[in-house]
């Protein structure tokens, strides 16, 4: 419910993109993505459970994986499936992956819960912001998240510019 109006935020922007939803948990992204129209959805999640989640929430609402073909020919290769559904930890996909998305999110747990815990997670949200921007397409979007009550928002800006800089990407906020 706290990310409404962000998944039609999202929504806007999915039509005809190929998107990546990373730290998915039930999928509400994705779903939204996939209902706006968008050419292909990835999501990613650690948790097995989560995962079968998701493909229910996609069927509840009318969404089946049907296969695309694949630049390779043939139907059901996991890289040519409309829906993607991976059950992996998010740093070891965006390390190991080799797409490129027109549209990433990223809103992943709280990665610092106590005020003690501040530097490692913001290594940690420097990390995944900066893996993503190397899987965006030029012109891509990247919608980032933190839900750490210990990141305010003007540090969260810096360290999103500093994986910027790292990534050797230009970005600018659009909302």
């Amino acid at each position: 419910i706290d990310q409404r109006e962000n998944r039609k935020l999202i929504a806007g922007h999915a039509k005809d993109k190929k998107v990546l939803n990373c730290f998915a948990y039930s999928g509400g992204f994705s779903v939204y993505a996939a209902k706006a129209g968008a050419k292909s959805v990835a999501s990613v999640e650690v948790q097995e459970r989560a995962v079968n989640t998701m493909k229910t929430n996609f069927e509840l609402n009318g969404l089946t994986p049907s296969p695309q073909p694949s630049p390779l020919g043939g139907e059901g290769r996991v890289r040519g499936e409309k829906f993607r559904f991976v059950c992996e930890d998010v740093f070891e996909f965006l390390r190991s992956d080799s797409e490129l998305y027109d549209l990433i999110v990223l809103d992943p747990p709280a990665f610092c819960k106590h005020q003690n815990q501040v530097a490692q997670a913001a290594r940690g949200y420097k990390d995944i912001n900066l893996y993503a921007m190397k899987h965006l397409s030029p012109g891509g979007i990247l919608f980032t998240s933190s839900c750490s009550s210990f990141i305010e928002p003007d540090p969260f800006q810096k360290i999103v510019f500093g994986a910027a800089k790292d990534a050797r990407r230009n970005v600018q906020i659009i909302q």
